[in-house]
């Protein structure tokens, strides 16, 4: 499989962060809060964020969305942050491979549902 160009990997969470207006969640659900708390500094207010991680947290019964804003509220960053959750029924693998895929998509502002691009493989319903 080749990775296009234009995906970035990185371990620093301020360049992850940095002059992006989508950033993407895609961590183990067990570590999305300790990964919020960490991007929260980084997160400017007018970003969408994408969580693509399944489950709510054990302990306080919020969604794993829920739990991202929750963080970035703890670190004063919640005016016009924008969140969106991705669930199945696909999977990475399929999306990596240009597989026809549907996604579901869930938000609380149907404009910013929209702001995802639907490709000729890839739908976002």
């Amino acid at each position: 499989m080749v990775i296009p160009d234009a995906i970035k990997f990185t371990k620093n969470v301020e360049e992850a962060c940095e002059n992006k207006d989508i950033i993407l969640f895609a961590v183990p659900s067990v570590f999305v809060r300790s990964t919020a708390k960490t991007a929260a500094p980084f997160i400017p207010d007018g970003k969408i964020i994408v969580d693509v991680a399944k489950g709510i947290e054990p302990d306080t019964l919020l969604t794993l969305t829920e739990v991202i804003a929750d963080e970035l509220k703890k670190n004063g960053k919640h005016d016009n942050v924008h969140y969106v959750a991705l669930s199945g029924p696909t999977h990475a693998e399929e999306v990596a491979k240009d597989l026809p895929t549907t996604i579901v998509s869930a938000c609380e502002d149907y404009e910013t549902d929209k702001e995802d691009d639907q490709q000729h493989s890839f739908r976002l319903a």
